[in-house]
């Protein structure tokens, strides 16, 4: 009797070859590649809605000049479509320039201050044109194959070219891999940072635009700080507030901006409105849009300002804040 040798059932089955280690490393490369578009995406989000803001101040700023025009200028305005000169406050700054244009249209002038629209147009280098009107006043499926053969199969493994092939790739994908979640998590913090920026930075101009439309007069202090005549509000502190920078490196308000009710040489608690403020200053105007000189022809008040946040393995991260011109109501007119 003749007994079989001992390998003579036995299968053969091979390790992976070097196409499919190729096709998963694609595989690998069309994910990685699909997060970065998805983060870039969301940069440009981003940017878009920086640019919106400013668009929108722009905006706000020329509708304020809009309630100090009497009824005569207004009346004769052109119903085509106006070309109108953005602020200096605006155009002078490095990041605006001129990717805005601002323009009139008319449709109805008895009724301007009700609800012509007026619209701001202009072009962004990441996000194309946009434009603002204002009334004047594959689910992914993954695959594993897996081996049922009997203990008595015989399998062999991967070849010496296979496995530096498969070394190699595999260490080209680990370094995108963990290349693409360093910088998703760096992205992930600017982005973080960016939006609490912003928010400080609209929280702290929408109260200070608050206080200047009701203010009945100014003192200028200086380019950093301003002093308002508020009537029925602050009432305990002489009806009066202060905006102001702290430039200072010590202290709660250090590197702040702050309003503090009182005038600027009161000991009253200071209210911090934006921190890691760089830099800021105030601009006014007269009735007619020239640059004031004094606080008797003050009637409009601007605010600019610029935020910045650090963080560790990041870049600095930037916010410039350029808020509307807004008009003391309350102020007689000079």
């Amino acid at each position: 009797m003749n007994r079989p040798a001992p390998f003579s059932r036995l299968r053969r089955t091979r390790g992976v070859t070097i196409i499919e280690v190729a096709m998963a490393a694609l595989v690998m490369a069309l994910v990685l590649s699909t997060a970065v578009t998805t983060l870039q995406r969301a940069f440009i989000s981003l940017q878009n809605a920086r640019d919106l803001n400013i668009a929108s101040q722009m905006l706000q700023s020329e509708m304020e000049k809009l309630r100090l025009a009497d009824w005569t200028t207004v009346n004769a305005f052109s119903t085509a479509a106006t070309p109108l000169t953005l602020d200096a406050a605006f155009t002078a700054n490095a990041f605006i320039g001129s990717r805005f244009t601002l323009s009139r249209t008319v449709t109805n002038p008895k009724a301007i201050h009700a609800s012509s629209p007026c619209r701001l147009t202009g072009w962004a280098p990441t996000t194309g044109r946009y434009s603002a009107i204002s009334p004047c006043a594959t689910r992914a499926t993954g695959f594993m194959i897996t081996s049922t053969a009997r203990r008595d199969h015989f399998v062999t493994g991967l070849t010496l070219v296979e496995l530096m092939f498969a070394s190699g790739l595999g260490s080209f994908v680990m370094t995108g891999v963990l290349s693409v979640v360093l910088m998703m998590g760096r992205s992930g913090m600017s982005a973080s940072n960016y939006a609490d920026m912003e928010a400080q930075s609209r929280r702290a101009v929408d109260e200070f635009a608050q206080d200047v439309r009701m203010s009945l007069n100014l003192t200028w202090n200086s380019a950093t700080s301003v002093t308002l005549a508020v009537p029925d509000n602050y009432a305990a502190y002489g009806n009066r507030v202060t905006y102001a920078l702290d430039s200072g490196t010590t202290g709660s308000t250090a590197g702040s901006f702050y309003r503090q009710p009182g005038d600027a040489a009161s000991t009253n608690p200071r209210i911090v409105m934006a921190r890691n403020v760089t830099a800021l200053s105030f601009t006014r105007f007269t009735r007619t849009n020239a640059a004031a000189s004094d606080n008797f022809s003050t009637k409009r008040l601007q605010l600019t300002m610029n935020l910045r946040t650090s963080a560790q393995t990041t870049v600095d991260q930037n916010t410039l804040v350029v808020s509307a011109s807004y008009v003391l109501r309350n102020k007689p007119s000079n």
